[in-house]
């Protein structure tokens, strides 16, 4: 009897050396860039990548005849990629997430990338309007993250952001801003409010909420997006 079973290498701590094992996963979840070092044994990556998630549109104070309100920021791009070769040593950049700005719409959340090799652009701030108390009033929708560059290795997938859902006011009730939108990986985008500050996204690539005012109130800021999000996971 042949003995198939493959052989255990104490330096890669007891784990096979068979082909397409998977050995580790690293995570880059915070905004930065780094240097990345494959695991002793490596010979082929997936890398999943994720824009950051735009903030929501910030409002204004308003008079006792104004109401405001703003849209949620959208969603970063997100691409998965399997690479064989050339990957020890490159350049991973996790985007920042979009931030509030005073009275004005929501900064885009930063790019994510993988070296040269993939790229995906993060999703746009929220806008904001201020209407007449008694009309109906929309804010427009944050433009998502665009779509993926990716110029080496074999896509399994990529896609664009989601937009961030409209700001709002009808006639007969106050505003309600908009939700930031869901991340790429799912869920996270930031709870709508009806009179208050936006809720901020709580998963990679996730739009922040826009923030809501009924009369006489002061400014509220919008929610911050999610950041970015790279993914490498390890084969032999």
């Amino acid at each position: 009897i042949v003995n198939t079973a493959p052989f255990i290498d104490p330096v890669l701590n007891g784990r096979g050396t068979q082909a397409g094992r998977l050995l580790n996963t690293q995570r880059f979840g915070t905004a930065g860039t780094y240097t990345y070092t494959p695991t002793l044994g490596t010979k082929l990556i997936k890398v999943t990548v994720i824009g950051a998630g735009g903030a929501g549109g910030s409002v204004p104070a308003t008079s006792n005849v104004q109401w405001a309100v703003g849209s949620g920021g959208a969603s970063g791009s997100i691409a998965q990629v399997l690479v064989t070769s050339g990957f020890s040593g490159l350049t991973v950049t996790v985007g920042s997430a979009g931030t509030p700005v005073t009275n004005s719409a929501g900064n885009a959340g930063g790019t994510s990338s993988f070296g040269s090799l993939i790229s995906c652009p993060g999703g746009g701030g929220g806008p904001t309007v201020t209407g007449t108390n008694g009309t109906s009033i929309f804010a427009g929708q944050a433009v998502p993250g665009g779509a993926p560059t990716i110029t080496g290795g074999t896509t399994e997938f990529s896609g664009d952001g989601q937009p961030g859902p409209c700001g709002f006011t009808f006639a007969a009730s106050g505003p309600a801003s908009g939700q930031g939108a869901p991340s790429p990986l799912g869920g996270g985008g930031g709870k709508n409010a009806s009179s208050a500050a936006g809720n901020n996204g709580t998963n990679a690539g996730s739009g922040g909420s826009g923030a809501a005012a009924v009369i006489s109130t002061g400014n509220f800021l919008g929610g911050n997006g999610g950041p970015g999000l790279v993914i490498i996971e390890e084969y032999s």
